[in-house]
């Protein structure tokens, strides 16, 4: 009778021992592989809060609080965890909500394929979703090809929806920090 009471014991202490480790070790594996040494992409949607016009480049850092400086907001921001040939980035902001009863869907969703063919580039799909619902409200689609990256400070406007009055831009960086 004691052999498996201890059995069970064991197995959960061993169990919970590696919980533990896994968890302990999350800094270590996020360190290395989220770190912002190395290679990687951040692309933002900005909205624009006025009449002005979305211009095809921006340089340097502090692109975020250029933008807002000129009537821009930003919508969102996402980093690549590293960049290799072949990556799918998909990235989301969206609010859902209920409305007279209807559901309703603003955001933006995209989805790109990485490529490093011996630079940088981004193809893919970003939808833009303004009020959809059953009888309202439009869905837009907007191919994404960005040209080839080269360099640090340059961001490349990949889209923008005139109607909605969005776009987003895709900045290659490597060895940069999560600097906009």
């Amino acid at each position: 009778m004691v052999q498996p009471f201890f059995s069970k014991l064991t197995s959960i202490t061993i169990r919970s021992a590696i919980i533990i480790t896994s968890i302990a070790s999350l800094p270590s594996i996020c360190s290395s592989n989220l770190a912002f040494a190395g290679e990687h992409s951040i692309f933002s949607v900005f909205v624009n809060t006025g009449n002005q016009t979305f211009p095809d480049t921006l340089e340097g850092k502090g692109v975020a609080e250029v933008m807002s400086k000129n009537g821009f907001d930003i919508m969102l921001t996402s980093r690549t965890a590293g960049l290799e040939n072949g990556d799918v980035w998909a990235v989301q902001s969206d609010t859902l909500r209920e409305k007279g009863g209807k559901l309703q869907d603003f955001g933006v969703t995209c989805n790109f394929v990485m490529q490093k063919t011996p630079s940088v580039s981004a193809k893919g799909l970003c939808n833009v979703f303004s009020g959809v619902h059953e009888e309202e409200g439009t869905k837009t689609v907007h191919i994404v090809k960005s040209p080839e990256m080269k360099s640090n400070a340059i961001w490349y406007k990949v889209f923008e929806d005139k109607e909605n009055k969005i776009a987003g831009y895709i900045i290659y960086r490597k060895n940069g920090g999560f600097t906009q």
